[in-house]
């Protein structure tokens, strides 16, 4: 088996794509209004309409209500990565700090109400 896609259901696909372009720095590798798609080294970030998914799945997910999920990524730097995400005016739930499983990491909402996590490998760790 392999991950390969998160993907978000939302009721405004450009508004949560756009928010994503600026977190991540990188442009969708598909960017329509039902769907956009970020590659993030080997998975793929998707987000999709709400009203197309239920063409699909009807009545199967509620958007802006993920209370159960964290969206993890990776990044060279949490504390730079944090200041750079604060003065985007980023609601931040958690601060920069170590965790006992050896990462740094970050958390904030994304405007769909998404938890993200941010997170560096701390040095000489063993997990």
């Amino acid at each position: 088996m392999k991950l390969t896609h998160i993907c978000i259901i939302t009721k405004s696909v450009r508004k949560l794509t756009d928010f994503y372009k600026k977190i991540l720095q990188i442009s969708p590798s598909i960017d329509m209004d039902e769907y956009a798609e970020f590659e993030l080294g080997g998975a793929k970030l998707a987000i999709f309409d709400s009203e197309m998914h239920g063409t699909v799945a009807s009545n199967s997910l509620i958007p802006e209500s993920n209370k159960s999920v964290i969206i993890e990524i990776a990044v060279d730097d949490v504390d730079k990565e944090y200041e750079r995400l604060c003065k985007e005016n980023v609601t931040i739930v958690r601060k920069p700090g170590d965790q006992v499983w050896g990462v740094r990491s970050f958390y904030f909402k994304d405007c769909d109400g998404n938890l993200v996590d941010f997170y560096t490998h701390l040095e000489n760790q063993d997990l």
